[in-house]
């Protein structure tokens, strides 16, 4: 297959772990292809020292997970994730 209509596209983001976990359920029993990226946005940045210090060696991790789909499943994907 060509790999352009493989394109897959940003759709949704959670830092919700139950949420998360309903809507892989969803796109797995309706057969929509989707891809997850985990971005920890806790962590401070190389430049932000002054969190770097505030925080110490306590890290609360906020994990956002975010769902990708191919471009012709968003109608679909959206609908599950309203659901």
């Amino acid at each position: 297959m060509v790999f352009w209509k493989k394109r897959m596209v940003e759709l949704y983001s959670t830092t919700n772990p139950e949420e998360k976990f309903r809507i892989q359920e969803a796109f797995a029993q309706h057969g929509i292809e989707y891809k997850m990226k985990v971005e920890d946005y806790s962590r401070p940045g190389a430049l932000n020292a002054a969190a770097i210090g505030a925080m110490g060696n306590h890290h609360t991790p906020r994990l956002t997970t975010i769902f990708y789909v191919r471009e012709e499943d968003i109608e679909a994907a959206l609908h599950l994730i309203r659901c």
